[in-house]
């Protein structure tokens, strides 16, 4: 299945490392360029594209067997962050299209 992009829409992108089993995740912006999509996020002083956040593990420092995927679902602001939502590796964020 292929998410439609549409330019300015946020995307959670999460990363994981292979080596660790280490995950983290960043919200970024898309931008589209005639059939190209990249993915922004605001740095302290520069915008950071995604693949720069998965160069390397910022737990292990492996610079090799990094997967990312965007998270698939829809916000809802009824339904509470925890622990689950920080914790997710997988794709699909169960909580938030339970919640559609």
């Amino acid at each position: 299945m292929t998410a439609a992009y549409t330019d300015g829409k946020t995307v959670r992108v999460i990363f994981k490392c292979r080596a660790c089993k280490h995950a983290w995740a960043h919200e970024y912006v898309t931008y589209i360029k005639r059939n190209a999509v990249s993915f922004y996020r605001r740095g302290e002083s520069e915008m950071i594209e995604s693949y720069q956040d998965g160069k390397q593990c910022p737990k292990c420092g492996v610079r090799r067997g990094i997967t990312s995927n965007d998270v698939q679902g829809t916000y809802n602001a009824d339904v509470k962050c925890d622990g689950r939502c920080h914790r997710a590796t997988l794709r699909l964020c169960m909580w938030w299209r339970a919640s559609r």
